[in-house]
């Protein structure tokens, strides 16, 4: 299996431009400042804290989902690195020296 590594991160650098606007928007949110990137640091957070005006329902949900992106791409990132494990490495007809 012979893999090229110029494609693959064109590929992978237009994947995160095509995902990197709605992103961003979401990472800017109350919902995402407040609540989620302070418990991922392993601080608290406190109800009685929370400004429930600033986020609504739909928030939630987008949260739901940017952490279901995240987790697929984990899960895609995990496939990928197996996938390279198991691939036979691949002779040169000429000498390489490092």
């Amino acid at each position: 299996m012979k893999f090229d590594l110029d494609t693959l991160i064109k590929i992978l650098g237009k994947a995160q431009t095509e995902n990197s606007s709605g992103e961003v928007k979401f990472q800017q949110s109350y919902l995402y400042q407040n609540v989620f990137l302070p418990i991922s640091q392993g601080r608290n957070v406190w109800v009685k804290d929370l400004d429930f005006s600033q986020f609504t329902s739909s928030d939630i949900i987008d949260l739901d989902e940017y952490l279901g992106d995240i987790a697929s791409g984990c899960t895609r990132l995990v496939q990928y690195a197996n996938l390279l494990r198991r691939a036979q490495p691949v002779a040169h007809t000429t000498p390489m020296f490092i």
